[in-house]
């Protein structure tokens, strides 16, 4: 589309203004609704505000050691967590309380973070497994057009069970698990589409764009493809044929997730 941003490089900082490095917070219960010396009610966060990809890092309790990874809240409450060199695990639950998340992870432990939506680079900080966490979110984009160009991974919505019985590390190792199908998406605004084990593909394809919603009539035996992008382009959901997908952009060359 003529005048459309160019998508900007994407790495763990590759697009914040500042890298935020605020001290984490001891663990704390929160009530349900808390006053302000003023007496007004706190501002209250809504999961939607989540979706997109927070890069952090994160102090270990145990061991000392800094650890860099990054939640990802999708559109339509999936959840996945990717601790580099470690472990990974999707679809656990969370809640928000004020302007709080709040959730427990499998083999990962309790996460609770306080967010700051405020500025062009939203930021937060909490704790994970009771180590020190500090979480950042680079700025959101107008509509899809500004990032919809490039490679998409999408993975079936499958049993939580099944999704959490395997990790992965950084998405340029060769052992992690091969996304379900693959969408490109050239600077000439046209698409491809193929499923990982070589059943299926669609080639050259239009689309349309409606703020942060691509859709695109694929013919017999695909149907209609739609995919809801976070404000920040790195996550989405997918439907397509009755089928749901969670969305994540490729990593880029050098391999850095974000």
């Amino acid at each position: 589309m003529a005048g459309a941003e160019e998508p900007k490089p994407l790495g763990c900082c590759g697009r914040m203004l500042v890298c935020l490095g605020l001290k984490a917070k001891p663990a704390r219960e929160v009530s349900v609704v808390e006053l302000t010396e003023q007496g007004e009610q706190k501002p209250e966060l809504k999961k939607e505000q989540l979706w997109g990809s927070w890069n952090f890092t994160w102090q270990e309790l145990e061991s000392g050691k800094l650890r860099e990874g990054v939640v990802r809240f999708y559109p339509g409450g999936g959840t996945s967590i990717d601790i580099y060199q470690g472990k990974f695990a999707r679809e656990w639950k969370f809640d928000t309380i004020e302007d709080w998340f709040v959730g427990d992870i499998e083999d990962v432990g309790h996460i609770e973070a306080q967010i700051d939506l405020k500025g062009e680079t939203a930021s937060g900080y909490g704790t994970l497994n009771n180590g020190e966490l500090t979480l950042w979110r680079s700025w959101e984009y107008e509509d899809a057009w500004s990032y919809i160009v490039g490679t998409w991974d999408l993975y079936s919505k499958m049993d939580p069970d099944a999704l959490n019985s395997y990790h992965f590390r950084k998405m340029s190792d060769p052992d992690k698990p091969a996304p379900d199908i693959e969408v490109v998406i050239n600077e000439d605004w046209r698409g491809s589409l193929a499923y990982a084990n070589g059943c299926m593909s669609k080639e050259d394809w239009e689309m349309e764009i409606d703020a942060h919603i691509m859709s695109a009539v694929l013919g017999p035996g695909f149907g209609k493809l739609k995919m809801e992008f976070a404000r920040d382009g790195t996550v989405g959901l997918a439907d397509m044929h009755g089928s749901h997908f969670e969305v994540v952009r490729r990593a880029d060359a050098e391999g850095e997730a974000w």
